[in-house]
């Protein structure tokens, strides 16, 4: 059992809240925890294990990716430094939560494990083909979650690419230019350091166009691992009640009238209901009438 501090229940609720980013960023955090661990233990006692750490790198060589075919997916969760690290957690919560407005939340992880997915092929593809890279192809490796979040960017570039972001001292600039000016920054950053990272970025960002164009992001099959947040978050337990019927009793006396309090408690569970669905399927999953249900709550709040 989990220690009921305030600290705890503050990450409990914030891990609850972002769903799908939440759980992400939690297990980049807890592998970059025990990555670095293992590295402080390596350091402080010489015992050279931290080299094993590589195990979870993705190879450019083909016959080191033979031997550790998992690292396909490990990849995309371990980070090399600090600083790495944080920009690419950083880089997951704002556009994940952006995009999370726009597709529904279980779409995230999909869109995140394909984006790293064809970026690291992307990125052993040409270090295959091109003769340029293979002289380094034995000694290179890939590590982080930079393609699989730009995945989520070319998703947001697909979906609304004149959405506004404000920036440092640009102010509001649409997607599409943030999106077109990192395409070309990526291929000019080739013929520099990092290019195998150029490279699984700009193949994790066009999984993402591509993915949200076709609307595939409306399918589930990464769902399953949006379970992992019962492991934190003990779920509601159903309440069964058990109501004795009633004899209907006939009486001459005058109607009641309609209860104020009951009426308003019963539309605000209409409303809840429509925002959860809206929050599991996104907006276009509504009905007309529940649409229009939506807009005249809205214009009874205006008018007040």
């Amino acid at each position: 059992m989990y220690p009921e501090t305030t600290i705890w229940n503050d990450l409990r609720i914030w891990y609850y809240n972002k769903g799908s980013v939440g759980q992400l960023i939690l297990l980049n955090t807890l592998l970059f925890l025990i990555t670095g661990t293992i590295g402080l233990v390596d350091f402080l006692f010489s015992l050279n294990i931290a080299p094993a750490v590589k195990l979870f790198y993705l190879p450019a060589s083909f016959s080191k990716l033979i031997a550790q075919i998992w690292s396909l997916g490990s990849y995309m969760f371990l980070h090399d430094g600090i600083w790495h690290y944080l920009f690419n957690m950083l880089g997951l919560y704002f556009l994940g939560m952006l995009l999370s407005d726009f597709v529904p939340r279980r779409s995230i992880i999909p869109i995140y494990l394909l984006g790293g997915l064809v970026g690291g092929l992307t990125y052993l593809t040409a270090y295959n083909l091109f003769p340029v890279f293979h002289a380094a192809i034995n000694d290179s490796y890939l590590v982080g979650a930079s393609a699989a979040v730009m995945a989520l960017l070319g998703a947001m570039f697909a979906l609304q690419p004149n959405f506004n972001v404000s920036l440092i001292i640009l102010g509001r600039v649409p997607i599409k230019y943030i999106s077109i000016f990192i395409i070309v920054y990526e291929l000019l950053m080739l013929s520099q350091s990092n290019a195998g990272g150029h490279l699984s970025h700009l193949g994790g960002m066009l999984l993402g166009y591509v993915y949200a164009q076709q609307a595939w992001y409306r399918y589930s099959f990464g769902e399953w691992l949006n379970n992992l947040k019962n492991l934190f978050v003990k779920p509601k337990q159903p309440r069964v009640v058990y109501r004795r019927p009633t004899e209907k009793v006939t009486t001459n006396a005058p109607s009641a009238k309609p209860n104020k309090a009951g009426t308003n408690r019963t539309r605000q569970e209409k409303v809840d209901a429509i925002l959860d669905k809206v929050a599991d399927s996104g907006y276009d999953s509504l009905s007309k009438e529940e649409k229009e249900f939506l807009f005249n709550i809205s214009q009874d709040i205006d008018d007040k």
